[in-house]
């Protein structure tokens, strides 16, 4: 079988964690038998350094992942900015570009599995009724709380998308419930979460892991890791640290970048934070499973997720985990056994639920324990993902 996999979230070498769990997901499918063949977008940019993305006009049209050694496409296509006023642009530029490209240059695939639904998806609508092959498309969370709600018509569009497609792929039982208000009919929607490697995400020792990485052995690390944005809940975590700081004296490592680091950087200032707060800006995803086994516990005060794949990643090598009850967030985590569930948008239960583990770290350890295990009742593998994925598309291909 054959499959065409959309995403414009894709690494590359210029931005090599950009999508890397799309990624992961396409490797999987591709190891589990599936001759898999990637499209995966680049705006056009001007290659001067300041502007966004300028790298973008560095990477090659057509490459070969190094080691599965499938081909990878770079088509590009217009992304007018500024977004707040002209993202509803960027779909039909990705269809007539992207599309355009694909029926020129890519022989018709069994079946087309777009990993966004917009502008992925819509850009496929156009692929998927000329080469009359089923579509397959993720629900990854979030998308209708944020983007679809800010662009009305980019909703339209969404819902379009849904509507046509064969199959959606949840990552969580909320994402899917989210979608099944919005009038999608329940039995279209397949939830199969992400995965994790065990065998990079293992338990290592936590002083090599804090001596690779020149943290400090004697001190409580408090982790946390995704895009510094506001939807990550970021501006409650920096009030909730002075206290912490006083009481603790944990060191907060805050891995990612983003619109919010200017702010997090005066917030240390004016707070006298710089030796409890530590921005490490983006790392090598190669780097993560020593950042998780170096830490006592992970944070992510979000306000909206599918199924963060940062708390998978922490679970697997044993570790307690401070999170919003939102999303599929509580679908993975088991309240007061693999870590603390906080309500979102609350600083001083951000307080509580780290100070609990703070003070008891033989707690935080069994906590770590249960949330491994956890990660192994639910099967939670890129094997399996695999499995159920491929099981949809030859559903799909057979009918």
């Amino acid at each position: 079988m054959r499959s065409l996999e959309v995403s414009q979230d894709f690494p590359d070498e210029y931005y090599p964690n950009r999508g890397m769990f799309v990624k992961q997901a396409m490797d999987a499918v591709h190891t589990g038998g599936v001759e898999v063949e990637v499209v995966s977008p680049r705006a056009y940019v001007l290659p001067i350094k300041g502007f966004p993305n300028h790298l973008f006009s560095k990477v090659p049209k057509v490459e070969q992942e190094k080691k599965l050694g499938y081909t990878i496409h770079h088509p590009r296509y217009l992304y007018p900015v500024p977004k707040r006023f002209l993202y509803r642009f960027a779909g039909p530029s990705y269809s007539r570009s992207s599309g355009g490209y694909i029926l020129k240059n890519i022989r018709k695939t069994d079946i087309i599995h777009a990993h966004f639904s917009y502008p992925d998806g819509y850009g496929m609508l156009k692929v998927r009724e000329e080469w009359k092959v089923p579509m397959v498309v993720h629900l990854r969370g979030g998308f209708i709380w944020s983007t679809g709600n800010a662009y009305p018509q980019i909703k339209q569009r969404h819902l379009k998308v849904l509507s046509t497609a064969d199959r959606l792929i949840a990552v969580s039982h909320d994402t899917k419930n989210e979608h099944v208000e919005l009038g999608i009919p329940e039995e279209k929607i397949e939830v199969i979460p992400n995965g994790v490697d065990l065998d990079k995400f293992r338990i290592m020792d936590k002083i090599e892991a804090r001596n690779q990485l020149g943290l400090p052995e004697d001190r409580q690390i408090v982790l946390f890791a995704g895009y510094l944005r506001p939807r990550k809940g970021l501006q409650y975590l920096i009030e909730a640290i002075p206290k912490l700081a006083k009481e603790y004296d944990p060191l907060f490592v805050l891995l990612g970048e983003g619109v919010m680091r200017g702010e997090l950087e005066r917030k240390i200032a004016e707070y006298g934070l710089e030796n409890n707060v530590v921005l490490k800006g983006l790392i090598p995803h190669e780097e993560m499973p020593l950042y998780e086994n170096a830490m006592d516990i992970l944070v992510l005060p979000t306000q909206k997720e599918g199924r963060p794949n940062v708390v998978i990643e922490a679970m697997a090598v044993e570790k307690p985990v401070v999170a919003s009850a939102v999303s599929g967030i509580p679908e993975l985590m088991v309240d007061k056994q693999t870590g603390i569930l906080i309500p979102p948008r609350d600083i001083q239960a951000i307080e509580d639920g780290l100070a609990a583990i703070l003070t008891d770290p033989e707690k935080g350890r069994r906590m770590g324990v249960a949330g491994r295990e956890r990660i192994l009742e639910l099967d939670l593998s890129w094997e399996n993902y695999a499995k159920r994925t491929i099981g949809v598309y030859e559903e799909l291909v057979n009918k």
